[in-house]
């Protein structure tokens, strides 16, 4: 082995190294990038596969616990529908998970404007009113959903 060929390829190896790491740099950064992307469209897709079914599941615990116990008010929440109390002996109740909106807030009680009762969330912001997610919606009148939830053009 000549010695001019080992200070020749120690040289490169360096040149090397610092291209890999740069290389790497760059596919590091743009996994991440798409990891993030990918998992806000992934989160946006659980939310409403959860509010779909909550929608039919829900509707029809609301009504079994009315018909047998009697009305619930504007304004009180499902949370109720989480309870076997004394009153409610022979009601079994959902998990804490099911009456809860995808920003984990309780559903709650109000009525639309011809007077129906109806399921509904006050959105990401928690706050009556807003736009995008932060709108509120009825979960039993898909005609209410936000455009993010029905995927529809508002």
């Amino acid at each position: 082995m000549n010695l001019n060929s080992l200070k020749k390829r120690r040289g490169m190896t360096l040149i090397e190294l610092s291209i890999v790491i740069v290389v790497l740099g760059i596919i590091i950064g743009l996994v991440t990038y798409g990891l993030r992307t990918a998992g806000a469209g992934a989160q946006d897709s659980a939310n409403k596969l959860k509010v779909n079914q909550q929608a039919t599941t829900l509707r029809l615990e609301l009504n079994k616990y009315q018909d047998e116990y009697g009305s619930m008010q504007d304004g009180e929440t499902l949370i109720k529908l989480t309870k076997r109390d004394s009153e409610h002996p022979n009601w079994t109740p959902l998990s804490e998970k099911d009456v809860l909106d995808p920003w984990n807030e309780p559903y709650f009680l109000c009525r639309d404007d011809a007077g129906e009762q109806q399921i509904c969330s006050r959105g990401a912001d928690k706050k009556e009113g807003g736009q995008g997610k932060d709108a509120d919606f009825m979960l039993t009148r898909e005609d209410s959903y936000p455009q993010w939830l029905s995927g529809k053009k508002k």
